[in-house]
């Protein structure tokens, strides 16, 4: 009789949480999720980008599926997560924003509308 075996061929899918809108406090919690894996994660990468900035990664090859951005100046932040499972299989990113939160804590203070631009790209 054949074994019952599982095979794991496909990398691992994480998603960023969503988050509000907008906060008027610097510093905010990002969390993410992964579907369920057959092998299990490993460990997740998270990447953000300031406004129309270039993509920087946050948090490399970390275990939690949650931390505090500290010391966020007023803007739009995008983020993404890709999770690497037990056999080395990794997501890949697509650089497209998961989730967005607008920073305003200085004034002037700005309506959401003024960010949808550099939203929608």
């Amino acid at each position: 009789s054949e074994a019952g075996t599982t095979v794991d061929a496909q990398a691992p899918v994480a998603t960023i949480n969503s988050l509000p809108a907008i906060t008027t406090n610097n510093n905010f919690t990002v969390s993410w999720v992964a579907a369920p894996d057959v092998s299990g994660i490993q460990y997740y990468d998270v990447q953000y980008r300031f406004n129309s900035g270039s993509w920087d990664l946050w948090l490399p090859q970390t275990l939690s599926t949650s931390a505090i951005f500290n010391n966020a100046a007023d803007g739009l932040y995008a983020f993404e997560v890709r999770a690497v499972d037990n056999l080395g299989q990794v997501e890949t990113f697509t650089h497209t924003p998961e989730a967005a939160i607008i920073v305003d804590n200085e004034a002037p203070f700005v309506t959401p509308q003024f960010w949808l631009p550099l939203v929608v790209k």
